[in-house]
């Protein structure tokens, strides 16, 4: 259902749920800041998108040493309903991505229906 690209082989955890008229999308995404995420509309999903770079150099009198971390995230959510890019909202707080989406009132939700076993 949701297509993803880790970094470095790992999988950010992501949620989908509906509240209230609409749709939330949280992604975990520690130590990421705002310049490194990208959120956009890909008719009709939304995709998260980014890429970590950092690099550590620890200094001794015995040794130095330099820790390099790149990776690449990619998050697709597919989306059953129509929805502009102006409508929808994204906050990075303490390394949580939240996107609302407004679910529009005359979307139809699908109901069970049997179908006969012949």
């Amino acid at each position: 259902m949701y297509e993803n690209v880790a970094d470095n082989g790992r999988v950010h955890d992501l949620n989908v749920f509906e509240k209230e008229g609409m749709l939330i999308v949280t992604a975990e995404l520690p130590g990421l800041r705002k310049k490194e995420v990208e959120v956009e509309l890909d008719d009709p999903d939304l995709v998260i998108r980014g890429e970590r770079q950092s690099e550590k150099e620890v200094q001794d009198s015995a040794f130095s040493r330099t820790e390099r971390i790149y990776g690449r995230f990619y998050r697709r959510v597919p989306l059953d309903f129509e929805v502009t890019p102006e409508q929808i909202t994204a906050t990075l707080t303490d390394g949580v991505l939240e996107v609302l989406i407004p679910i529009p009132s005359e979307t139809p939700h699908a109901s069970a229906q049997k179908i006969p076993v012949c």
